[in-house]
């Protein structure tokens, strides 16, 4: 059993070797406490979920004032205490050992795709489409989602449209609920 402390959890690196040193299942103590609110509990809940993603490795997760749980090898949230009241969890987890490309390679995959992904449009291969206008609700939003280079927000419209510059409406539901 590899065992990390509460803000290692944000930290990939340190779930990564515990599981390259052997480790079949992961658990984190930590004392969420600091964090204040229940939305940043969940955050610290989401942050450690995602270690068992990379690293295909169940989590046990003990908080003393946060939100504990058992965590899935996939990262899905098996069971979960209430914040801030004392649970007792119990569940079975099935340890793993294979390594994932993550666990053996780090981030050297994802620095390869970053690499590619830049030498790809620098070099034309790939690139955004026409601006895109939206507007309503008095708001001015830039933003680059895929193919999109900027929204415009203004306050006399009630009804948002999304105009390209090829000059046909789009679906502007990217932009519900920012009124």
């Amino acid at each position: 059993m590899g065992i990390f402390l509460c803000s290692e959890a944000l930290r990939p690196g340190v779930a990564r070797r515990l599981t390259q040193k052997g480790a079949t299942i992961l658990a984190n103590r930590s004392n969420d406490s600091w964090l204040g609110t229940e939305a940043m509990a969940r955050l610290q809940l989401r942050s450690t979920a995602l270690r068992a993603i990379e690293n295909r490795r169940p989590i046990l997760r003990a908080t003393g004032s946060g939100k504990s749980a058992i965590i899935r090898s996939d990262g899905r949230v098996e069971m979960k205490s209430h914040f801030g009241r004392a649970d007792v969890l119990y569940g079975v987890v099935e340890p793993r050992s294979r390594l994932t490309l993550y666990g053996r390679s780090g981030d050297v995959a994802v620095l390869l795709a970053a690499a590619i992904a830049r030498a790809t449009t620098g070099a034309g291969l790939l690139s955004p489409g026409p601006p895109t206008t939206v507007e309503g609700h008095g708001r001015r939003l830039e933003a680059n989602p895929p193919g999109v280079s900027r929204f415009s927000w203004t306050s006399q419209a009630h009804v948002l449209q999304a105009t390209s510059s090829r000059g046909r409406a789009e679906d502007p539901t990217c932009a519900e609920g920012l009124g």
